[in-house]
């Protein structure tokens, strides 16, 4: 199923052009806490048994997508949902750590914006196209969300202290930026 998606993806079905963009909808905020979206992060890394600086890539594949990267640095990462499969495109020539920080915001924005929203609230959404400009709530989940997923909290404290507090190595070991690592430490209130 996933690879008809992709087959049709590539072939030009699944872009986003004005014949067919209107059938795609863009992501809602899903409303919840920082800690509730940080909750739900956490559940889905142990369910996919994620575990921090493995391949991202094999985890989009078991839940049923692809990434796949645009002929141009220029394109920016974009998050394209249909029934068949789900995309994540990002530009070439990223970082790693950017490319991966950018994959678990785009599987944030899937399971809020997509899974979240068609279960718990019962939106009917079969197709969802994540690019720019993203509305600011549900690019902030979905930031919350990478966050928790590649650097989860009780593992990330652990990392914190054995590491002294080392923003490069913290960040070589979660496979992040150090601004990424920073940013996860201050919302954990590691900082003093």
């Amino acid at each position: 199923m996933v690879d008809k998606f992709m087959a049709n993806l590539h072939a030009g079905a699944g872009k986003m052009t004005d014949s067919n963009l209107s059938r795609y909808q863009a992501p809602t905020a899903v409303d919840l806490p920082r800690s509730d979206i940080s909750a739900i992060a956490e559940t889905v890394r142990r369910k996919v048994e994620y575990l921090p600086g493995v391949s991202l890539e094999d985890v989009i594949k078991r839940l049923g997508g692809e990434v796949c990267y645009s002929e141009s640095e220029e394109t920016p990462s974009y998050l394209v949902v249909e029934p068949e499969g789900f995309a994540i495109c990002l530009p070439r020539g990223t970082s790693r750590a950017r490319d991966r920080f950018t994959i678990a915001q785009m599987l944030g924005h899937y399971v809020l914006h997509y899974l979240y929203q068609r279960q718990r609230n019962r939106r009917t959404i079969q197709f969802l196209r994540v690019s720019l400009p993203v509305p600011e709530q549900a690019e902030k989940e979905a930031n919350w969300f990478a966050a928790a997923f590649l650097m989860p909290a009780a593992i990330f404290k652990e990392k914190f202290k054995d590491f002294e507090k080392n923003d490069l190595a913290l960040a070589e070991h979660f496979g992040v930026s150090s601004q990424a690592v920073q940013l996860r430490a201050d919302s954990l209130n590691l900082r003093t």
